[in-house]
């Protein structure tokens, strides 16, 4: 019997200057069926001046070949010290812990069918409020559903 299969794509954009914008693409294995979710978090990799500004930027994904099917978010940093969140292994797959070290991390659900290629911005709010150079990453995991494997008879 053929079970679909789920797997996560993780991806990562690494920002360095204030104000900047990054362009993007996100390729998937040719056997993903659709996007079933997406999460996001971020780790700050310089000193935080201080303040109470925790909003680092703005997220966006466009699905290859779909018109106005796109993804938006806002991410930001839980923590100052929040340290790369972690994959465990469970059973017979990876699956992303629920409570990370910069706290609940949940997926917004989704359902694109039939998108092998994702196109993405990002920007830096945060450099651009504290007129600064700020070191993060920000790491976004996108859940899919992958066709079932065929097996050998």
């Amino acid at each position: 019997m053929d079970e679909v299969r789920e797997d996560v794509v993780v991806a990562r954009i690494n920002v360095a200057r204030k104000d900047s914008q990054q362009y993007f693409q996100v390729i998937l294995p040719r056997d993903t069926q659709k996007i079933k979710g997406i999460e996001c978090s971020a780790v700050l990799q310089s000193p935080l001046p201080v303040t109470n500004e925790r909003f680092l930027g703005n997220l966006q994904l466009q699905a290859e070949g779909q018109t106005n099917l796109c993804y938006c978010t806002d991410i930001f940093l839980d923590r100052p010290n929040a340290q790369i969140p972690t994959l465990g292994f469970t059973g017979d797959s990876w699956m992303k812990k629920a409570f990370e070290q910069s706290g609940m991390r949940e997926t917004e659900p989704l359902e694109i069918k039939d998108c092998h290629v994702l196109y993405g911005c990002f920007r830096d709010i945060i450099g651009q409020k504290l007129k600064n150079d700020l070191h993060y990453k920000v790491t976004f995991y996108i859940w899919i559903e992958r066709a079932p494997t065929k097996e050998k008879t």
